[in-house]
């Protein structure tokens, strides 16, 4: 599911709390317990509402491109993702650590300056050029990596938003 499908479903669900809040909350006859659950509610609503400002903001701070990167790395959590820009393919974050170990690779950093993330390598990257995708695939194969290859899907000449998907997914075959 992509960032703005689960932001809407967040949104339907605080809808839908608040609406039991006010039933509990405003409720005319005095129900055992209906104070204790209206504040649950509202405990709920809360922890929804910071949710919801945690993806907004998250998403802002994402470029077009980042948040392509999210979508389509979503559909094939368990491959490793090998994501065309340009005349490079690009892994990130935790599939960065991977190709570099594997491919024999320079992991590098987006944000160069100030501490890394060692724990989930969020903003980690590594790199080859298009040409050399024969040479690296069959060596993340051997390794048993199940892998996606994201390819453009249009002229970067002739849109300011390349789409991208994912045209090719390798699983490591069984050997007898």
């Amino acid at each position: 599911m992509d960032n703005n499908a689960y932001l809407s479903n967040l949104r339907k669900t605080r809808e839908n709390l608040l609406a039991e809040f006010y039933q509990y909350a405003y409720n005319s006859s005095e129900q055992c317990g209906s104070k204790e659950v209206a504040n649950r509610i509202y405990e709920a609503i809360y922890d929804v509402e910071q949710l919801i400002f945690s993806l907004e903001s998250h998403n802002r701070e994402m470029s077009p491109m980042t948040l392509q990167f999210n979508d389509l790395k979503a559909k094939h959590p368990e491959a490793t993702l090998l994501f065309r820009c340009g005349d490079f393919y690009e892994a990130y974050n935790e599939d960065a650590k991977t190709c570099a170990k594997i491919l024999g690779i320079t992991l590098t950093w987006r944000n160069s300056k100030g501490a890394h993330d060692y724990d989930t390598y969020e903003g980690a990257m590594a790199g080859f050029p298009r040409h050399a995708l024969d040479t690296y695939l069959p060596k993340l194969i051997r390794a048993g990596k199940r892998v996606a290859i994201c390819d453009q899907l249009e002229d970067p000449k002739l849109t300011k938003k390349v789409q991208r998907g994912i045209t090719e997914l390798v699983t490591p075959g069984i050997n007898n």
